[in-house]
């Protein structure tokens, strides 16, 4: 007891005094699921050869696991780039002039070679080696008429959110041109051949899979991107005079990256707009209330097109003379229904609670953002569609951390939606994808070993009956129920722990009456939760990592449809307040991302603002590969 010092007696005091649960103010139910996993013996025995290797581990070490490392202060660096150039390489038997030129810039005789990736490097050299070297783009009369489609698409790459003088060949001046100078040397339009194949298949990798490798941004970027084989584009630009056809093929199928590029062309076309309206801050406006803002709001809203603003009429006093000083309000702009209304519908395309009142929140989304802070964003968010997989199924469950919401669709069609809460900036909720394999009816809540060491033991030194007052089971890791104040607590440290509290199914419960496991190295999932006020905030970056759903019960409902659950089953199983896993007989993909730009059908475009600071490392990350164009660039001495 004594070794906690000062510091745990107080919070001690202060915690039996009030004698909280720890449900009650911190969420923890992060690391419950691998925690379930590793330290109770009859779980752990039943999965430990069947689970992932990273649940597979040794039940004495007592290891959850720690969100210590979120966001890189500097993203990793891009993957090094090659000289596409084999000098060993075998020339063909029979090779005209131009095949010839294409071998000689290969093998690095004509001088400097382009820098790839060395995957594209492997690919690009089979290619050729396949074709005798004969080239694809150009002939003796310059390009061929594939290479002008392949160049008017790569020429649009910015509609995509891409830079198009990436993909611009270093041996033309623009899109445009015709290559008319370098007609009649074979070595000149080599050079070029192998830029547009650079080009090609370096837009195809970003198109399909984006520019930035996630794990690049974060740790908790687990997802993998997986660009279309290098090969299988070479071989398809080889069979296809419309590469463009072709290459467009390979972008996101999911509809918001259309609706994000229709926002992105929408907002490039404005002017951007120099505001000379800024509404300060100030106390809550509610309904009905006068306050001296409300007439530049009205005016902020009709230059948005919300709101057609009338400025309220001027009373002359009986000389004839503006009255500057009414001290009848009635003649001032009241906050009345057609502006309430307006400001309903900024707080819905804001991402904001459409509650009507005034505050700081939807004084921000009033003041705006730029038309170019609105691009930058859009970006970001169609660069992270592009680590999705292409096809999404037609069932799965999609999370944007960033606007706190999630939603489900089958055969393209919205069949759930709900507000989440997900994790503080100093526990990210992690971006990856996986499948939702069970849900659990009246779950348990096995505490993280950080949660009874820093929250628990300091309650235990003042008071040794704290767990037991307030429901919690101690057990060994035999599975042993143990009286918690026969254990001398204060001999342990964090990872030294060699007991389980368990918060049984109930009530009060930190995971609620239901949870959605979907098995991952981030021991994140799905679950309802007791704390139902807390949906009520706009910013709901409060959690311990897990995804707190505020419609937990029709989440349930439509998920265990299809494994004969009816409503009425699932509340008579949560009723018997009995602990129950359903196993679902397929398994539904979710996809749990970060987009602080989001659009809708028509182009207009939702912002929120970079809770977990990840737009900015992304935005460093871009930068870097912007330095490294292998369509451009070329290493001359290696």
């Amino acid at each position: 007891m004594y070794k906690y010092g000062f510091r745990f007696a107080a919070i001690g005091i202060l915690a039996g005094i009030v004698n909280l649960p720890v449900s009650a103010y911190a969420d923890g139910a992060d690391s419950e699921f691998i925690t379930e996993f590793l330290n109770s013996p009859s779980v752990y025995s039943r999965y430990q050869r069947t689970y992932r290797p990273a649940y597979n581990q040794p039940l004495a070490s007592n290891k959850t696991p720690t969100n210590i490392s979120t966001v890189r202060s500097q993203p990793l660096p891009p993957e090094p780039l090659v000289a596409l150039k084999q000098t060993n390489l075998k020339a063909a038997t029979q090779m005209g002039t131009y095949a010839t030129a294409v071998y000689q810039q290969l093998t690095g005789a004509s001088g400097g070679a382009l820098r790839v990736l060395p995957n594209h490097r492997k690919e690009i050299i089979r290619f050729y080696k396949t074709r005798d070297f004969k080239p694809l783009w150009v002939g003796e009369y310059g390009m061929a008429a594939r290479t002008r489609h392949l160049l008017s698409l790569l020429s649009k790459a910015g509609e995509e959110g891409l830079r198009a003088q990436d993909y611009l060949p270093a041996s033309l001046v623009d899109f445009n041109d015709q290559a008319d100078n370098l007609a009649g040397s074979p070595e000149s339009l080599a050079r070029l051949e192998t830029e547009l194949t650079v080009a090609a298949l370096e837009y195809s990798h970003h198109i399909s899979a984006g520019r930035v490798k996630p794990i690049r941004i974060s740790k908790l970027h687990t997802l993998k991107a997986k660009p279309v084989s290098a090969r299988k584009v070479l071989t398809n630009l080889q069979s296809t005079l419309r590469p463009d056809t072709y290459l467009t093929s390979l972008q996101p199928m999911i509809p918001q990256y259309r609706y994000l590029k229709k926002a992105l062309a929408k907002y490039r076309g404005q002017a951007d707009d120099n505001r000379t309206i800024h509404i300060s801050a100030g106390a809550l406006i509610r309904p009905g209330e006068y306050d001296d803002r409300l007439e530049l709001i009205a005016k902020r809203l009709e230059q948005l097109g919300l709101y057609s603003f009338e400025a309220p009429e001027t009373v002359n006093n009986s000389d004839g003379y503006e009255n500057e000083a009414i001290t009848d309000r009635s003649q001032e702009l009241a906050y009345d229904a057609n502006l309430v209304t307006a400001i309903k519908d900024l707080q819905a395309q804001s991402g904001l609670r459409r509650d009507g009142i005034i505050g700081n929140n939807t004084l921000v989304a009033l003041n705006g953002q730029s038309s170019g802070e609105k691009i930058a964003k859009i970006i970001l968010s169609l660069e992270r569609l592009r680590w999705l997989p292409q096809d999404l199924k037609s069932k799965y469950i999609f999370i944007n951390q960033a606007f706190y919401e999630t939603w489900m669709m089958q055969d393209g069609e919205e069949i759930y939606r709900s507000d989440v809460i997900v994790g503080k900036s100093i526990h990210q909720t992690a971006v990856f994808n996986d499948e939702m394999e069970k849900v659990v009816l009246n779950p348990r809540w096995y505490v993280p070993r950080s949660i009874i060491y820093n929250e628990m033991m300091p309650k235990l030194s003042y008071n040794p009956y704290y767990l037991e007052d307030q429901g919690y089971e101690v057990r060994d890791i035999k599975g042993r129920q143990v009286n918690s104040t026969a254990i001398n607590w204060s001999q342990f440290g964090e990872k030294n722990i060699p007991y389980n509290v368990i918060q049984p199914p109930g009530p009060k419960n930190a995971l609620g009456r239901v949870k959605f496991l979907f098995p991952n190295q981030h021991a994140i999932y799905m679950h309802d939760t007791p704390a139902r006020s807390l949906f009520k905030k706009d910013n709901r970056a409060l959690s311990h990592g897990c995804v707190r759903v505020q419609k937990p019960m029709k989440f349930a409902e439509i998920i265990l449809k299809t494994e004969g659950w009816t409503p009425a089953r699932i509340a008579a199983a949560i009723a018997s307040g009995k602990n129950q896993t359903v196993f679902l007989s397929k398994k539904i993909p979710v996809y749990l991302g970060y987009y602080t730009a989001w659009a809708d059908n028509d182009g207009n475009v939702r912002l929120k603002d970079d809770v977990y600071g990840r737009d900015r490392v992304l935005n460093q990350a871009l930068e870097q590969n912007y330095k490294a164009r292998p369509a451009r660039e070329y290493a001359l001495n290696d």
